[in-house]
């Protein structure tokens, strides 16, 4: 059994093509991956939020009534999804996006357990037909890094050394536009450390963002040196709790932020307050740290300050006391419901109100693909927001790398903006997950002039409504 990360085990699985199954376990956790010449064709697992029927829902394509009964439609006889076609509640196409999905969470949901046990034995692989995949490691290995748990240990792999460019252009298409201009800050003679900060990226995000170079063998690292003078001045842990406590700092009471109890004396209300005070005080950094690091820790001294004059004031502490604090709510009904309201909107051509509703739900979920890919596709009806759209689909594409619609809805913008080139790749990459896509083929087809072309007119007033219907 291994101890190394996941990403790095399926890194060199890729690089070298290899065959053969993977088994992971960690607690309770099971999952068996399946591999041939370098590529993920099937997965198992033991965790129910990662079956078949869970993932349907997930992708809207089961109601809630229907989960409930899907235990009605398991037979020993026949695979789970054939049943869900033949009852007429999924289409194959259906099967086949909540399949792609399905891999998906079982291999990324594993990236942030680096204690996990894992047994690779190459070996020659073959499982049915039907339910054979062939799905990229690099698409997955960039997603699961992305979606991990930050860990002090990516330090310990990446944290050292000067790192270097590699001749790898495919993988270069994976990354956001931010992870590029990191990626291209990389000049052979700088050390890790010292790339640190980029633009907004926090340092936790710095660490899995080199990281996920590595992995995607983007760089190497020469000659490992130590570079940490730069970094003492406050010291990584303390970029760490920045980070850390800033993001949490909304969520705190008063107590909270100075870490003490409510019934904390005068004595240990001053003594934290002065023992953060010196560990946040804007005056403490040196003139390296980021100006954004910098206002993370300005807008946590700020409350440590706000903290200690309530509550050192024994008139203001009683108010503060009896004033009844909000409770945090859930809001995932709300937004089920404004989400089919604003699919509802689009496909009656009401782009602006949907674009509203689904605003106001990126307040509540910002994690959900669907919401940003709806979005998009009603902003890149209205010229003006084309921009906008084109932000929306690469988020969409970020959260939701392996539904073919987000590069799809891209692809179609890019046309309008008459960038064939562009719209290309995009509808290339939609094939490489779904080649049978309809609209994927037949755009190509156009670009290609295989086939007579659309006009701009024609191609605005495309249906795409078809991005939220269940194909039959």
């Amino acid at each position: 059994m291994e101890k190394i990360p996941i990403p790095i085990i399926l890194k060199n699985i890729f690089l070298n093509k290899k065959s053969g199954v993977l088994k992971f376990k960690y607690k309770d956790i099971e999952k068996t991956l399946y591999l041939r010449e370098g590529n993920l064709i099937f997965a198992e697992t033991n965790q129910k939020s990662e079956r078949l029927g869970q993932i349907l829902f997930k992708l809207g394509k089961l109601s809630e009534s229907q989960l409930k009964e899907i235990h009605l439609f398991i037979r020993k006889d026949k695979k789970l999804g054939k049943v869900l076609i033949e009852r007429g509640l999924i289409s194959p196409r259906d099967l086949y996006e909540a399949w792609v999905a399905q891999m998906n969470e079982i291999v990324t949901n594993i990236f942030s357990y680096f204690d996990g046990e894992i047994d690779f034995r190459e070996e020659a692989v073959e499982v049915s037909k039907e339910y054979a995949l062939k799905i990229s490691l690099p698409l997955l290995i960039a997603q699961g890094i992305r979606k991990m748990e930050y860990s002090p240990k990516l330090i310990e792999i990446v944290g050292e050394g000067i790192p270097y460019l590699k001749n790898n252009k495919e993988s270069v298409l994976l990354l956001t536009e931010s992870e590029r201009e990191l990626l291209n800050r990389i000049d052979g003679s700088t050390p890790v450390k010292k790339l640190f900060p980029h633009k907004d990226m926090v340092l936790k995000d710095f660490w899995k963002t080199i990281f996920l170079f590595y992995c995607l063998d983007l760089i190497d690292f020469k000659e490992k040196k130590e570079e940490r003078a730069e970094f003492e001045a406050v010291g990584e842990n303390n970029f760490d709790e920045i980070v850390a406590l800033e993001r949490e700092l909304d969520s705190l009471n008063y107590y909270q932020v100075l870490q003490i109890s409510p019934t904390a004396s005068p004595e240990e209300i001053k003594r934290a307050y002065f023992n953060l005070a010196k560990l946040y005080h804007p005056d403490r950094f040196a003139k390296n740290v980021s100006p954004e690091l910098k206002r993370k820790a300005e807008r946590i001294f700020v409350k440590i300050t706000r903290a200690y004059d309530t509550l050192i004031d024994p008139e203001k502490r009683k108010k503060y006391d009896s004033t009844p604090k909000k409770e945090k709510e859930d809001h995932s009904k709300e937004i089920e419901l404004k989400f089919r309201k604003a699919k509802a909107l689009y496909k009656q051509g009401k782009y602006r109100e949907a674009i509203a509703l689904i605003k106001d739900i990126l307040k509540y979920r910002k994690d959900k693909g669907a919401h940003y890919l709806l979005l998009a596709l009603c902003q890149s009806k209205i010229p003006a927001f084309h921009k906008e759209a084109e932000e929306n689909f690469l988020e969409a594409i970020r959260l939701e790398p392996w539904n073919a619609e987000c590069y799809v809805g891209l692809g179609l913008l890019y046309k309008s903006e008459n960038m064939p080139i562009r719209a290309s790749k995009q509808f290339e990459k939609a094939l490489s997950i779904d080649n049978e896509h309809p609209i994927a083929k037949k755009e190509l087809e156009l670009i290609r002039g295989r086939k007579e072309k659309l006009s701009l007119k024609d191609l605005l007033k495309m249906d795409l409504s078809s991005f939220f219907k269940k194909r039959k």
